[in-house]
């Protein structure tokens, strides 16, 4: 008694086979990471922080009078 394959059963048997092999390089975690916010570097002159806090002490006075 020799064993054959259907011309169903082959393709099926192709179809399993090939959906293994695409899994196989499946790896990793199954979540997008999180994006990576930049460190921001703080390089801004000390004459740019004053200029800052003039600004808001000017309309703070100007709120108040």
């Amino acid at each position: 008694m020799k064993a054959t394959l259907s011309q169903s059963g082959l393709f099926f048997l192709v179809i399993f086979t090939t959906l293994m092999l695409v899994g196989c390089g499946q790896s990793g975690p199954l979540y997008l990471p999180k994006q990576q916010q930049p460190k921001s570097t703080n390089q801004t002159p000390k004459a740019s922080d004053a200029e800052t806090q003039q600004k808001k002490d000017a309309l703070n006075k100007q709120q108040e009078g």
